[in-house]
């Protein structure tokens, strides 16, 4: 049945995203812009169609593409090529990487409120004519560094004057938890304070307020992981990846008070993802961290809580077989962001105690395990 606005329909049969819905709506009512600044599409145009995800996945007319299996799957069944395959994976990562530095510079308001942009240029975007946008306040590498340096400058002058780290007479188990804090996060409190047990929290985003102080109350250790958590971005260069701790340390101290040494990179110090963005990143890392005072913690057993569909018998068996390995320290991967950890965790702690390990935060006094092949 017809209405009167049925001349106005028109069917959109090409892959399009909610990113895609501002470009279309202000080319349906005139407005000026620049597209550069905006990662969607008109729907109606001829613009190309290209759906990217987060995870660097992406839809193209031809079929789509999973980061996680590393394939293409095209619409016909036919093989793509190589260089299409590769093409738009690069053009997936740009977007991904561009898209994070327009909100990191907070460049909009840097547009529309700095007074050296003239009005023309507030009004017209599309006459704002650079590459890439640099804000006038824009830190770069060096000032990461002398930040960092001074950060951590009585824990390494501390570091020189102790010498050896105090050992252990007894095994024990460091139990470490990523990507929080979370709605999980509660819970395990409660668990580790009814086994009277201190754990060292990897803390990841930049406003988790409540739940920092609460970590920091119940004596436990904070430790930095990454402020976005954004591989594509954090792993771009060594400039970024400072940016990115910048941004967490900063947030930490705001609200603890206290600077943080130690540091758990994603995915870990040898992990092959980031050679996908840029190849021997993580050589590079792990040497400037070092070398700006920071102490990196990888783990000798990965629980395997954050794998897909996990069961507690997985996460168990995992457990188990690390510690089949006899560490004297024995530092253990778990998140505290699925509901999973909170239902295994005690009997990881009973598996632990079992095996004869008592258990205790990260400090300065832990010996930093840096894995040897790749995570």
């Amino acid at each position: 049945m017809k209405n009167e606005y049925s001349e106005l329909e028109k069917v959109v049969d090409t892959p399009t995203s909610t990113i895609d819905i501002l470009p279309t709506l202000l080319n349906l009512f005139g407005a000026n812009y620049d597209s550069r600044l905006i990662a969607g599409r008109d729907v109606f145009s001829d613009a190309e169609p290209f759906v990217v995800y987060n995870s660097g996945a992406f839809i193209t007319k031809e079929g789509r593409y999973s980061k996680y299996t590393n394939r293409f799957i095209s619409n016909d069944g036919s093989q793509a090529s190589k260089e299409y395959v590769d093409e738009y994976k690069e053009k997936a990562r740009n977007l991904i990487l561009f898209s994070a530095y327009i909100i990191e510079e907070n460049y909009y308001n840097y547009l529309f409120t700095n007074k050296n942009v003239s009005n023309d240029l507030k009004k017209d975007m599309t006459a704002f004519n650079i590459d890439i946008p640099v804000p006038l306040d824009k830190k770069d590498y060096n000032h990461f560094v002398e930040y960092f340096k001074k950060c951590n400058e009585n824990y390494i002058n501390s570091k020189k004057l102790k010498g050896e780290r105090l050992k252990k007479n007894q095994k024990v188990a460091y139990l470490t938890f990523d990507d929080g804090p979370n709605k999980y996060s509660n819970k395990i409190l409660e668990i580790l304070s009814k086994h009277g047990i201190k754990a060292t929290f990897f803390v990841a985003g930049t406003n988790k307020e409540k739940g920092l102080k609460k970590i920091k109350d119940e004596g436990h250790t904070i430790a930095l992981h990454s402020a976005s958590h954004n591989y594509g971005y954090i792993y771009k260069n060594a400039e970024s990846y400072l940016r990115d701790l910048y941004d967490l340390q900063n947030y930490v101290y705001q609200v603890t008070g206290e600077y943080v040494h130690y540091i758990r990179f994603p995915g870990g110090s040898r992990n092959k993802v980031s050679d996908e963005i840029s190849l021997g990143i993580m050589e590079e890392l792990r040497e400037i961290v070092e070398e700006l005072g920071f102490e990196y913690y990888d783990w000798h057993i990965a629980t395997g809580d954050s794998s897909r569909d996990v069961t507690k018998e997985y996460v168990l068996s995992n457990v188990k077989r690390g510690i089949s390995n006899e560490y004297d320290e024995l530092i253990i991967l778990m998140h505290d962001i699925h509901p999973i950890t909170v239902e295994v965790l005690e009997d990881v702690i009973e598996l632990c105690k079992e095996n004869g390990y008592t258990f205790d935060k990260i400090t300065d006094d832990t010996e930093p395990f840096h894995a040897k092949g790749v995570s």
